[in-house]
């Protein structure tokens, strides 16, 4: 009986075409299942190019295989495979990899490459030649998307050849640069302003002296926003104190209109004008960060005309000082967007904002809150674990680095733990809380088995973010 079980097996195998095998292969989305169809076949001849992948996967993380094809290590070993599963992946996305050499032989008529660099190998620092010269294999990549991060660049010889390379990179998508990138970076913008980019995040890192926007800058951006369907724009680094009002109402006016922006990162010195533009339109990108801007509580009473009945998910203000009234402006119109992030660390909210966004909580789709570093009080505490009772969407809720006692904790730990919805992380670190009655705190917490994490003094691993810890 079982010989012919086998027989049957090898005779039901023999009589699917492998062109058939594979293609099925190439519609199993989930990792897992997709290399036990695999494994069935590795004795057969039928796998055709997908056994590079069953081979790949005895030295390479599985999930980094498929259904997306993620590089991490290209040597002579794996670049023969690489290679042959190139035609059956849209996108390649390589990682740390500086060899130009083997990324060309990794080149198909279809497929393009992201590159994902966070250093440089020392053979391209040799000389200024040979630093053009690798930017210009560069260059002749099929690039979709380029992120680079890099701590040095002694003369800007790398942003210079790198400007000089992006001109032929004409299927880049997104460029992600995290670079000294002083005294200016016009070059960049004028290529971006000409260019197919719908992503670009630009970094200064540790500059000498902090770069500072041009009216050019502001002007070119406006155009590239204007011209290309833009998804997100990052910026952090960059002065733009100096930029004429009108030409900063222009910009203000493109950008929060954009109906093609899906995320919005700023976290630069100051966001000029920003208090006198006038939001005819909610929002529409769904990641809104605005981190250490100098917003004030005109600039938040400004933005709230536009957040409201946007589509914003995400919101953070890390680091401005919004004050009460601007907090109050904010909680007044939270039920009626979507956030469910809302990262205020270090806004002056203080107990009078931690009430205002507390009494909005029950109506709202907030389910991670930050309010670390805001001089909040048992106050505020026992505010937020009145409130708690009518949440049931909220599972994270940062509290570091304020004023709350003892009292206000236990308020809390209580309060979130007697719910019907599991908290994830209620971090209550650093605040004045006696360490007599840490233990005490600690042992409620144990006792409350829906609360998975209740942090008093250890240092906890962030899922996303240190919240500034």
């Amino acid at each position: 009986m079982a010989g012919r079980r086998r027989r049957w097996h090898d005779v039901a195998v023999g009589s699917i075409p492998p062109e058939i095998i594979q293609r099925i292969a190439l519609f199993i989305s989930d990792t897992d299942t997709f290399f036990m169809y695999l494994t069935a076949f590795r004795d057969t001849n039928a796998l055709g190019c997908l056994h590079h992948l069953l081979h790949l996967s005895k030295t390479c993380d599985r999930y980094d295989l498929w259904p997306d094809l993620h590089v991490y290590l290209l040597n002579a070993e794996t670049v023969g495979s690489i290679q042959a599963v190139a035609r059956i992946f849209p996108v390649i996305h390589f990682h740390h990899t500086f060899d130009m050499n083997r990324l060309h032989q990794c080149v198909t008529p279809s497929c393009l490459f992201t590159l994902h660099l966070t250093d440089t190998n020392t053979a391209t620092d040799s000389s200024t030649e040979s630093i053009s010269a690798w930017y210009a294999h560069l260059a002749r990549l099929p690039l979709l998307e380029l992120s680079w991060e890099r701590d040095a660049d002694p003369g800007y010889l790398h942003v210079e050849s790198l400007v000089a390379a992006l001109p032929s990179m004409n299927r880049l998508q997104s460029l992600d640069l995290s670079l000294p990138l002083v005294p200016s970076i016009e070059p960049i913008l004028h290529l971006v302003a000409s260019s197919m980019l719908e992503n670009l995040s630009l970094r200064a890192l540790d500059p000498p002296s902090q770069p500072t926007f041009t009216t050019t800058c502001v002007q070119l951006l406006t155009q590239w926003l204007v011209s290309r369907p833009v998804r997100t724009l990052y910026l952090e680094g960059f002065s733009a104190q100096t930029i004429p009002e009108a030409i900063m109402a222009q910009f203000h006016a493109v950008l929060w209109s954009k109906p093609s922006l899906q995320a919005l990162g700023f976290q630069v010195p100051s966001l000029p004008g920003l208090s006198l533009h006038r939001f005819v339109v909610p929002v529409p990108m769904s990641v809104l960060e605005l981190c250490g801007c100098d917003l004030g509580p005109n600039d938040m009473k400004a933005l709230c005309v536009g957040l409201q009945n946007s589509r914003v998910t995400t919101l953070d203000l890390t680091c401005n000082p919004i004050g009460v009234s601007g907090i109050k402006a904010l909680g007044a119109i939270l039920p009626t967007t979507p956030i469910e992030v809302l990262k205020l660390v270090l806004t002056q909210a203080g107990d009078g904002g931690c009430k205002a966004i507390a009494l909005a909580l029950p109506a709202t789709c907030i389910r991670e809150l930050h309010l670390g570093m805001n001089l909040i009080t048992n106050g505020g505490a026992v505010e937020l674990a009145n409130v708690m009772r009518n949440t049931s969407v909220i599972s994270t809720l940062r509290l570091q680095k304020n004023r709350i006692e003892a009292a206000g904790a236990a308020a809390l730990i209580q309060m979130m733990g007697s719910r019907t919805v599991e908290t994830q992380l209620l971090d209550l670190r650093k605040n004045s809380i006696d360490p007599s009655e840490i233990a005490m705190l600690e042992a409620m917490a144990d006792h409350l088995p829906l609360i998975q994490t209740c942090a008093l003094k250890k240092r906890i691993k962030p899922v996303e973010d240190s919240s500034m810890d």
